[in-house]
């Protein structure tokens, strides 16, 4: 009787280790400093600085988009995070993802081989019918005003949760090797 009430206990421990580092681990790519959030990502992958920025600006959600030597500085709006491709239905992801639309800006720094994107002030927009007025209002805050704990640089527990569907729809927008190059030539 005692082995497997030794299984069982080892069993429950095994499950609460798994479920933290599932529940918890999934902020790699965000940062916190001095109260302000980043997602930054390095893609071990080549890039032509001229054929991104094409990219970028053919994409029609970014805007503001400029390039200097080896970095690309632009902005985005009216991002809805790619809850879908992480595996997730409208019912099983919080309001403040599904409801909402991001906007922010950023840069892409390119060396031989790689590229870095980092994207800071995050923007939470959320658009609400004035049944008054029959007008639509426009709502935003920063985002990291309810994914930071006051007065420190760690995240709230809620956010450690969910950033793995912000941290995968990221992903997903800047990889670059993803976007069909569609030829002028025909």
């Amino acid at each position: 009787m005692r082995p497997i009430h030794s299984l069982r206990r080892i069993g429950i421990i095994l499950a609460f280790i798994f479920s933290c580092t599932f529940s918890f681990g999934q902020t790699e790519n965000f940062l916190v400093n001095n109260g302000q959030m980043q997602w930054q990502k390095v893609y071990e992958k080549s890039i032509e600085i001229n054929e991104v920025s094409n990219v970028m600006n053919k994409n029609g959600m970014f805007y503001d988009v400029g390039v200097t030597e080896n970095t690309i500085n632009f902005k985005f709006k009216d991002y809805k995070i790619d809850y879908k491709s992480s595996g997730k239905s409208l019912m099983s992801i919080p309001s403040y993802i599904s409801n909402g639309q991001y906007a922010g800006n950023g840069y892409i720094d390119i060396k031989e081989g790689k590229y870095r994107v980092t994207i800071n002030h995050l923007t939470y927009l959320f658009t609400t019918l004035n049944l008054s007025g029959n007008n639509m209002n426009q709502t935003s805050f920063i985002l990291e005003d309810g994914t930071v704990k006051k007065g420190t640089n760690d995240f709230t527990s809620r956010f450690k949760k969910d950033a793995y569907l912000f941290n995968n729809s990221f992903n997903n927008l800047f990889d670059f090797s993803r976007y069909n190059q569609v030829s002028d030539d025909f």
